[in-house]
């Protein structure tokens, strides 16, 4: 993983934290890893209530982020609504552009 890369990643679980601006939020899931085949970084999040383990909150209250971080540190995502892969852009969007696109 390079500088940008780790760079990159570390400003998207930054700005996924923040998002959780309530105390009854926590992070369920928070996985970086390299895929193999390519020199890309895999990034998946989730939140969700704190003790929703169990009830319908797991299955729907729950935000996701799913991205890939090019050796550059271009962030990529696959927009489940419109069908098709976007970049993200971190000084002209927000990290709410990548929950939603990642939630289905």
């Amino acid at each position: 993983m390079t500088n940008t890369q780790t760079k990159k990643v570390e400003l998207i679980k930054k700005l996924f934290i923040n998002h959780l601006f309530n105390e009854t939020y926590e992070v369920k899931t928070c996985e970086v890893k390299p895929l193999s085949s390519t020199d890309l970084v895999e990034i998946y999040m989730v939140s969700g209530l704190i003790g929703d383990e169990g009830t319908y909150a797991e299955l729907f209250a729950r935000d996701r982020i799913h991205a890939f971080v090019s050796p550059r540190g271009q962030i990529t995502y696959y927009d489940i609504k419109a069908k098709k892969i976007k970049v993200f852009n971190t000084n002209k969007q927000s990290i709410y552009t990548l929950i939603c696109a990642s939630n289905c």
